[in-house]
């Protein structure tokens, strides 16, 4: 009985503690998600109600009309986001319309967070500076 209990009140907190789903796009990889590794090719996964921290990098390709593929630093710097919420979140970044702001991007990439209703205040951190940050 005393198991039954338990097992419906982890149950009960595993639902509790979900605050909606994060949706990724294709050219950007998730590689951890509050501390835990995720599969390369994930692009949504759930999110904890509050604080949240996505370990993230750019990973596109830019294509031109002639359909040849550049890669394009193959991938960017690993970037930590931290943020707040209780809702689904669409992690977004901009629209790319040539192979310098493809390369430029892949340099310094900005990533965006938003629900339904408004952007998200994120804090953005190079894998350097969240290094920095913790021995400080």
């Amino acid at each position: 009985m005393n198991a039954i209990i338990v097992f419906i009140m982890t149950l009960g907190l595993t639902f509790a503690t979900s605050a909606g789903q994060l949706y990724m796009p294709l050219d950007v990889e998730l590689l951890s998600i509050n501390g835990e590794d995720t599969p390369s090719y994930l692009k949504q996964a759930p999110l904890n109600d509050g604080i949240n921290l996505l370990k993230v990098r750019y990973i596109n390709y830019y294509t031109d009309d002639t359909n040849q593929h550049d890669d394009v630093a193959p991938t960017s710097d690993v970037y930590w986001l931290k943020f707040n919420t209780s809702s689904d979140i669409n992690l977004t970044v901009p629209k790319l319309y040539d192979l310098d702001e493809a390369k430029a991007f892949a340099h310094k990439p900005t990533f965006t967070l938003s629900n339904e209703d408004r952007q998200i205040h994120t804090d953005q951190l190079s894998n350097d500076a969240m290094i920095y940050k913790l021995l400080k």
